[in-house]
């Protein structure tokens, strides 16, 4: 920080509209230790074909063997723009409960609200009409493919 004084440079964060847009996740507000890789995305870093013995592989290779219950997509929020939240938000289906958004940004590229959310795997298809109970009111929200915005 010292050397860098000079220059201006400054501790910063991430932003979290590219984050969202490009589907990356934030450890502890998008996925927990209650979330397993393939409920989020991530399966394909799991190496169980590799042979190599490590903790956790027993239950891996059962969570593999298994229909995934719930999935993380991306969802389009409609509304004027929202703020940044990192409050987890009810997300319903006809009066159901299907989850709950994780992260929310407002992003200029795309001209809309963009989120993030984990949803029962019945309603993870992209185009899916569902609801979320924001600070204002019920909004209604569409299923979108991840990543957002190709790299």
């Amino acid at each position: 920080m010292e050397a860098g004084e000079p220059f201006g440079v400054a501790p910063g964060a991430v932003s979290q509209c590219r984050r969202i847009e490009a589907g990356l996740l934030s450890w502890g507000v998008d996925m927990t230790a209650a979330d397993n890789p393939f409920e989020v995305e991530l399966g394909h870093l799991v190496e169980l074909d590799s042979g190599a013995e490590f903790i956790g592989r027993a239950a891996l290779t059962h969570l593999r063997s298994i229909p995934v219950r719930r999935r993380l997509v991306g969802l389009c929020i409609d509304d004027r723009k929202l703020e940044p939240n990192e409050d987890i938000w009810p997300i319903h289906c006809d009066g159901q409960d299907v989850g709950r958004m994780t992260s929310l940004a407002y992003s200029p590229r795309l001209g809309r609200n963009i989120a993030l959310g984990m949803v029962t795997a019945d309603q993870a298809a992209a185009g899916n009409q569902l609801k979320i109970e924001t600070w204002n009111g019920w909004r209604g929200a569409t299923v979108n493919t991840l990543p957002f915005v190709k790299p």
